[in-house]
């Protein structure tokens, strides 16, 4: 299974009005691309400095993270409303 950042649309409903969201998601594939899980929240642009990391790969990884959710701008919006979920078996790497 392998993931990537992807744009995603999704409709709300606030006080009888609809809106359409758009928010940075992890979406997750299959190993013949179908798409097999998406995160639940919006995917937050932060990084976590684990106990043996520096200022320096923070940092690094800020600036990775951030060039991939730029890229995912590139690719098809993703609606969730109308999202098909491919959950094969055999392709869960649990």
């Amino acid at each position: 299974m392998t993931w990537n950042y992807r744009l995603c649309k999704h409709k709300v409903k606030i006080r009888d009005k609809e809106y359409t969201i758009y928010d940075i998601r992890d979406v997750y594939y299959n190993e013949d691309g179908s798409i097999y899980a998406y995160s639940e929240e919006k995917t937050p642009l932060e990084s976590t400095l684990d106990y043996d990391e520096t200022e320096k790969d923070a940092i690094k990884t800020f600036k990775f993270d951030l060039t991939k959710m730029l890229e995912c701008i590139s690719k098809p919006v993703l609606d969730l409303d109308i999202i098909i979920f491919n959950q094969e078996k055999g392709n869960d790497q649990s």
